[in-house]
């Protein structure tokens, strides 16, 4: 069973390339994702970019209510709606400022998405 799971994690789950045909990305089945370049990627950027990248909320214990919609146990929020944490390596340990999004940025919101979850929870009450 070992082995197979070592198997598992180097096949190729999906990948892709960049509109100007000069990088592909790909993943695997574990989430592992590889940026690959003519130029080292994006003018030697991803040679600068950090090898391990989490934010610190990915390692957050998850629970599913009964319409099974995950919520994150330490914010108490579905994962998608939670704060960019700082980004960190595969230890939790955070990046340096050069790699921490701006919290300008945040929270990604899609027009009406509040609205039709306030509605679906009108309907299940």
């Amino acid at each position: 069973a070992a082995a197979d799971v070592n198997a598992a994690a180097r096949e190729v789950f999906d990948g892709a390339f960049s509109p100007d045909g000069l990088y592909f990305a790909a993943t695997n089945a574990s989430g592992v994702a590889w940026v690959t370049g003519v130029d080292g990627g994006f003018g030697g950027a991803l040679a600068r970019a950090p090898y391990a990248q989490f934010f610190s909320s990915d390692f957050h214990a998850l629970v599913h209510d009964a319409r099974g919609n995950a919520h994150d146990v330490n914010l108490g929020c579905e994962p998608h709606r939670a704060p960019r944490l700082p980004l960190c390596d595969e230890r939790g340990t955070p990046h340096g400022d050069a790699f921490q999004r701006p919290a300008s940025l945040d929270p990604l919101r899609l027009e009406g998405y509040d609205a039709e979850q306030a509605a679906l929870a009108r309907e299940t009450a």
